[in-house]
């Protein structure tokens, strides 16, 4: 993680010139030295508890998800969804003149610094608030007994998996049957294409639309029912690997023409106690 005096140091000095109004008492200067020492020495010395003291209930909250996390950075969208709202980085000032309304740094930005299309806190100022800032609480699911139609902007749509895993599993021998579905040799896992025949035949298609990252900070769901099929299948024993392509085995041969509830409880028995694949290995943060 970086050190405050590194991420003020990444800063212009009118940035920086911008930064020392939050701090009490700090001298005028032109040269970025004293502007990044004067900075360091309000936030680093007795002043940081009064200057926290000072942020908003949502500024202090991001704050304090950002000094618990454990790379520093303060991620947006999970707050978002978390808080329902997000903290003020910037204010509007009132228009002198022109067409455009300019914008002023909020208190938040002494606090969290702009790299790359994220925020972040310093390791040294992350240690120094959690010696009286509570670390924020875990995210809490909420149980509903009825799914309501919307959520805010977004339609909520049911899945009802038994039925479709039936149709899956009927359309899945087929298309082994008929050579289309390809895994790799050395990991057995499905490739690219194969996921992506099996995003548009599987009913219903995967669970999330496949949106690209704009950032490549960002999470990013994948697929998740055409990559877990191919995995399913080889681990029951009902395909079997030749070369790169899948191919019925004897027992799949015979789940073609069988019920596929029978196909199912066979998947799903040889599961339980298959090591083919590790779940954890499609975590990117703890991937390796």
């Amino acid at each position: 993680m970086t050190t405050l005096n590194e991420a003020l140091n990444y800063l212009t000095v009118d940035q920086l010139k911008r930064l020392t109004k939050f701090i009490p008492g700090t001298v005028k200067s032109v040269r970025k030295g004293a502007l990044v020492w004067a900075v360091a020495d309000g936030l680093l010395g007795p002043s940081l508890r009064s200057l926290w003291e000072l942020l908003d209930e949502m500024q202090r909250m991001a704050v304090a998800e950002a000094a618990y996390s454990a790379d520093g950075y303060f991620y947006a969208q999970r707050f978002g969804a978390k808080y329902g709202r997000l903290p003020a980085f910037s204010v509007s000032q009132p228009k002198t003149s022109g067409l455009f309304q300019s914008q002023s740094p909020t208190l938040l930005t002494l606090f969290l610094y702009y790299d790359q299309g994220a925020y972040y806190i310093s390791s040294d100022l992350a240690a120094l608030l959690k010696a009286f800032v509570a670390q924020p609480a875990a995210v809490q699911l909420k149980a509903l007994e009825t799914l309501p139609e919307r959520e805010g902007d977004e339609v909520l749509v049911v899945r009802s998996c038994e039925c479709e895993a039936s149709l899956d599993v009927a359309v899945l021998l087929r298309l082994v049957d008929q050579g289309k579905l390809q895994v790799s040799e050395k990991t057995s896992l499905p490739s690219t294409a194969t996921m992506r025949t099996l995003a548009e035949k599987l009913a219903g298609g995967d669970y999330y639309a496949q949106v690209p990252r704009e950032n490549k900070w960002e999470q990013e769901v994948g697929l998740i029912k055409a990559f877990s099929w191919p995995m399913l299948l080889q681990a029951s024993g009902l395909v079997q690997r030749n070369g790169s392509k899948l191919a019925l085995s004897p027992a799949g041969i015979k789940a073609l023409s069988a019920s596929p509830a029978t196909a199912l409880r066979t998947i799903w028995k040889k599961w339980q106690k298959a090591t083919l694949l590790d779940e954890f290995s499609r975590i990117d943060l703890i991937k390796g």
